[in-house]
């Protein structure tokens, strides 16, 4: 028996939502098989993004919202949830927006796929060959200097890397110029045809008349039926008049809105505890991975974390440090006669709470606010889907360097400010008393305990493992515009910080018993 790309048996897809579930597709049977470039049609919101998800197998755990049923076979392996190991590297697809990855280079891209789906380690030549196939010979080094149609060109190529048997394309044209898509799509053909292995291509798009030429055949949803229709080339006019006549049907997922501030309000809320309640869910991950996956990642997150907040919590501890010192001097009774012990209260209360707490909830605000736009952004850009189709979990990719830096990050930054608060005291106690650096010291730190340090190690550890779990799990969260990053991101700072009041208030306590 010759075998399929593609097998579907009373196969239906939809969607969950609070009424129950609504089935885009329902009882469809299919036989698609090896060797053709398909196109995918139908109307916005029709349902081609959830048919393909289940394609791919991309099952998010941050959104199980697709639900399938009956048979479906992708090259005779048969899929019910996540892609199966044994299609890692027959199965591969381009995102819209090219779901690259901006940490790594053009070129790094490219041989994370290479090294994951072909084994050959990350060989520079077979990345010039991947780049040479999909016209982008010499790419700039940083993915921020590509164009949008060469993003499309590299996402191409990182597919590539495994020589998939099935490569799924989501809107390949968009956003390009009649020229630039025709361009596009003989490229994919090309591709299509050189590959050491029968392949199938399945491109979702509207631009119907850039791959007229190129194609074989076109799948088309029809929402009004919960129909996937197989039709041949000579009838895409046809279907395209029947996907102009569907358009106005509301036939995907809906979009929530609300219409008034104290509703806007309550989604946001909605949304950010339902991110906060994953948390030990990523928590789980975090520990299964906790070997790090990619050491370059892991060593920038944790050198940025190390340099860039330096100077600005020193500037903190200095504030913290020179006015509480300044205060407790101003306002020591009979004179100064009390000078010893109101050095020794400042220092006690400086090392092991006011200067630890101030750190952790500064560090925790801009690790929240970085790391959770960053993160969302590559939600909102489908980088979290690509990675498994790359055979690399997002948690050890992702969430691995944001703990090691946050937690790293965090312990250092906390000595950042513990010194820095400390010389500030230093400066204004010689200015105020005149006091020397020996007789200063003798007095701030005589009840300052090794124990005091490890507190504050142990609050730093635990207020940056809590900040990097929140991050990630509000930016895993499904992302579908700007706003939902920008709302993740306020609601990860806010959260964060609180979770360090909480943290270092308990430890506190505890510390004091």
């Amino acid at each position: 028996m010759t075998e399929l790309a593609l097998r579907m048996n009373k196969f239906r897809v939809g969607y969950r939502q609070r009424q129950g579930v609504r089935w885009l597709l329902d009882s469809i049977d299919l036989e698609l098989p090896i060797g053709e470039v398909v196109l995918l049609l139908g109307p916005s919101g029709g349902g081609k993004s959830t048919l393909t998800s289940a394609l791919l197998g991309l099952d998010d755990p941050f959104s199980p919202s697709t639900k399938t049923g009956g048979q479906l076979e992708v090259l005779g392996v048969p899929i019910d949830g996540p892609l199966p190991n044994s299609l890692r590297g027959r199965v591969g697809a381009v995102f819209q927006d090219g779901a690259l990855i901006d940490d790594l280079s053009v070129r790094g891209n490219i041989e994370l796929a290479i090294r994951e789906l072909s084994g050959h380690g990350s060989s520079r030549t077979r990345t010039d060959e991947l780049l040479t196939r999909v016209g982008l010979a010499h790419p700039p080094n940083s993915v921020a200097a590509l164009s949008g149609g060469q993003r499309k060109r590299v996402a191409l190529a990182r597919a590539l890397a495994g020589e998939p048997e099935l490569l799924i394309l989501d809107e390949p044209t968009a956003g390009l110029d009649s020229r630039g898509a025709s361009e596009v799509a003989h490229l994919i053909r090309n591709v299509h045809d050189s590959g050491t292995k029968p392949r199938t291509t399945i491109v979702i798009t509207h631009d119907i008349e850039a791959f007229r030429s190129v194609a074989h055949r076109a799948l088309f949803i029809d929402p009004r039926a919960g129909a996937l229709q197989s039709i041949g080339i000579v009838d895409l006019d046809e279907a395209l008049g029947r996907m102009v006549e569907t358009e106005s049907i509301p036939a995907g997922p809906p979009a929530i809105q609300s219409h008034s501030v104290v509703g806007s309000l309550g989604l946001a809320a909605e949304r950010s505890l339902l991110g906060v309640a994953r948390v030990p869910v990523v928590a789980i991950q975090a520990v299964r991975h906790a070997v790090p996956y990619h050491l370059g990642m892991v060593s920038r997150a944790v050198l940025d974390q190390i340099l860039s907040p330096a100077l600005y919590l020193a500037i903190a501890g200095v504030t913290a440090g020179g006015l509480a010192t300044n205060f407790a001097i101003d306002n020591n009774p009979l004179d100064g006669a009390f000078r010893r012990e109101v050095l020794l209260g400042t220092g006690k209360v400086l090392v092991s709470i006011a200067l630890p707490l101030l750190v952790g909830v500064l560090f925790a605000a801009r690790t929240a606010a970085g790391s959770t736009a960053r993160l969302g952004g590559f939600r909102r850009n489908r980088v979290f889907e690509a990675l498994p189709l790359l055979g690399v979990s997002p948690a050890a990719f992702l969430l691995i360097p944001l703990v090691f830096a946050s937690v790293i990050g965090a312990i250092v930054q906390t000595g950042v400010g513990i010194v820095s608060g400390s010389m500030a005291g230093l400066w204004v106690a010689q200015a105020k008393l005149g006091i020397s650096e020996f007789a200063w010291a003798s007095a701030t730190f005589a009840s300052v305990e090794g124990s005091d340090f490890q507190w504050a190690a142990a609050k730093a550890t635990l207020s940056g493992l809590a900040t990097a779990l929140t991050c990630y799990a509000l930016a895993a969260t499904p992302k579908h515009s700007q706003t939902d990053v920008a709302t993740s991101t306020n609601a990860a700072l806010v959260i964060s910080t609180l979770l360090v009041l909480v943290i270092h208030g308990a430890l506190t306590v505890i510390q004091f018993l």
